[in-house]
This record gives C-alpha cells, sequence and structure tokens, in this order.
C-alpha cells in the first residue's frame, strides 16, 4: 500500500457512516416519519454498559392510530467479502437484544425525549446498507438461515427488518422517476383492511412492495424484485383486493428488453383485469432497471453524500 492516507480506515469509515445517516435523516420524512434523535448511548439497565443507537424514528401505525417506535442501525459496507452470514447475524442480533432491551425497560418511556415524540411503543429494528457491490441474492441466502435468539415472553416479538442498497436505490428511482410519495397504502391483512395514510410502513418498505399516490394522485405501485410471467395474475388479485385503481407499476429489477418480451403477457392480464368493476391495471409496465449504484439514492437525499 503506497497512499498515506486509507480511505476505508476506522475515522474514513466514521466519516462516512455520519454521512449515510445524514442520508438517511433526509429520507425519513419522505416517507412520513418524525426524526427523533441519532447517536445516542442508551443505558439498559443499572450497572450495564451502555449502547449506541444510530437513529430513532417515531411511525404513525395507520391501522391503530398509535405511534412505533423504530429504531435504525446505518452500516456502509466496503465490499461483498464483508456481507459474511457471520457479521450478518451478528449485526441482526446485536439490533434485535438493543431494541428486545429497550422495549422492557420503564424507563425509555418515562424518557422527556420519548413523550416528546408522542411513542406509544418501540416496535422493532431496520439495518440499513450502503454499498454500490451488492449481491441481494447472496444476502437473502445467508437471512433464510438466520435464527434469532430470542428471549423473550411476549405475544409480539421484537422486528428487524433489513433495507439493503438495492430498497434504497429502487425506491429513491421510483420516486425520481414516477413521482414523489403524498400518502401510502397500507395493505390489507387477513385481521385489517387497507387504509391510506401519511406513513410508509417500514414492513411494507423491506419487503420490497409499496403502493403510494404521487403528486398527481396517480396510485403507483413499487415492486424491488423483476417480473415474471408466472407472477402476473397475482398482481391483478393484488389490485382486485385492494380495490385500487393503479396507474403505474414499477419493477426495480426489470430492463427494457425482458418489458418488451413480457409486454404481451402482461397486456393480456391487465385487459382481463380492467373488464372487472374493480382492481385495474396499467396496459404497460415502467421497466426502472436500477443500477447497482447509489446514484439515485444520492440525487434525492444528497446530505453529505457518503463518498
Amino acid at each position: 500500500m503506497t497512499e498515506l492516507f486509507d480511505p476505508e480506515g476506522p475515522e474514513s469509515r466514521n466519516v462516512n457512516a455520519e454521512a449515510f445517516e445524514d442520508q438517511l435523516v433526509q429520507m425519513g420524512p419522505t416517507f412520513g416519519w418524525q426524526f427523533v434523535c441519532r447517536n445516542v448511548d442508551v443505558i439498559l439497565k443499572a450497572g450495564q454498559p451502555s449502547r449506541g443507537l444510530d437513529i430513532l424514528w417515531a411511525v404513525a401505525n395507520v391501522w391503530d392510530g398509535k405511534i412505533d417506535g423504530w429504531i435504525m442501525e446505518a452500516k456502509r459496507k466496503k465490499d461483498q467479502r464483508r456481507y459474511t452470514p457471520k457479521e450478518l447475524q451478528e449485526e441482526v442480533q446485536s439490533l434485535h437484544d438493543r431494541v428486545a432491551g429497550l422495549r422492557d425497560s420503564s424507563r425509555f418511556h418515562a424518557d422527556e425525549t420519548i413523550k416528546r415524540a408522542r411513542i406509544d411503543r418501540l416496535v422493532g429494528g431496520m439495518l440499513a446498507h450502503r454499498n454500490e457491490d451488492f449481491d441481494e441474492a447472496k444476502v437473502r441466502r445467508h437471512f433464510r438461515g438466520f435464527e434469532l435468539i430470542r428471549n423473550e415472553e411476549k405475544g409480539d416479538p421484537t422486528r428487524v427488518l433489513f433495507c439493503g442498497p438495492q430498497t434504497l436505490i429502487g425506491i429513491a428511482d421510483v420516486f425520481n422517476h414516477c413521482g414523489r410519495p403524498t400518502k401510502f397504502l397500507w395493505l390489507p391483512t387477513h385481521r385489517r383492511f387497507k387504509r391510506w395514510g401519511k406513513t410508509c410502513s417500514p414492513d411494507q418498505l423491506a419487503a420490497g412492495l409499496v403502493a403510494y399516490k404521487n403528486e398527481e394522485r396517480d396510485v403507483v405501485l413499487w415492486v424491488r424484485d423483476g417480473l415474471a410471467k408466472r407472477d402476473m395474475a397475482g398482481f391483478a388479485d393484488l389490485a382486485y383486493t385492494w380495490g385500487e385503481t393503479i396507474k403505474i407499476v414499477a419493477f426495480t429489477d426489470l430492463n427494457g428488453d425482458s418489458r418488451r418480451l413480457l409486454a404481451e403477457a402482461w397486456r393480456q392480464v391487465a385487459a382481463s383485469a380492467n373488464a372487472r368493476q374493480q382492481g385495474r391495471l396499467p396496459l404497460e409496465v415502467v421497466a426502472l432497471d436500477s443500477q447497482p449504484t447509489m446514484k439515485e439514492f444520492d440525487q434525492l437525499w444528497p446530505g453529505a453524500v457518503a463518498a
């Protein structure tokens, strides 16, 4: 190594991580999330060492009107070698333990910062990764083998969500090209009806399926993955179940060539769906073909732009 300064040394990584946190803090309000605090050390129990937290969000839960607390951890990765199953397991487990410890602490809700944010409950954590050399399939394989160590007796266990580069790039890409959000659809479940609200569900963002209304009041459906013929009827079923006229369906992992090959099959499915009284689809889809760089993310939420 001939360079005097190491751009990936501990101090440089700290600066880059802070710049990435700046961008996440800028990103949150786009989803309707209220920023509470960042870079704080909390004491879970008396006599124990403090634990650091990157960002705390207050998210209005559209279904029940309560304010959910979410702790976001920002990670800046150099390359694929950093995405090892062992490291990912440790990151997820560490975040889970910190959130679970705070959920069980009466001191959390007694704190003045929490009271001012009107947080009713601490729900879970979000792990956000920034890396331009990213293999989504590889990380998903890692996650399938994970087994969290849970020491909770509650019926609502602590959740930890993963927002990798493809999620951050993809959602920025659709906002840049299909319009900024004004409302988000909280998708129906077997226990709840759909509802529109000003906040985006963190679970839906991490899952890579977000429906929102843009400035033109068009309903946009963003899908982080690609499109296959076998899945087309499923999108028609979703539109029918939601009872929505979806004007734009945009796929992050779909390029122009694939879109052209699938165009006729999609048009047939959409035409059939549009013959019904509810649940209409566009006759063409949008192929975002999002590139594995953070350009779209940096453009929408520049912050200090993590170098």
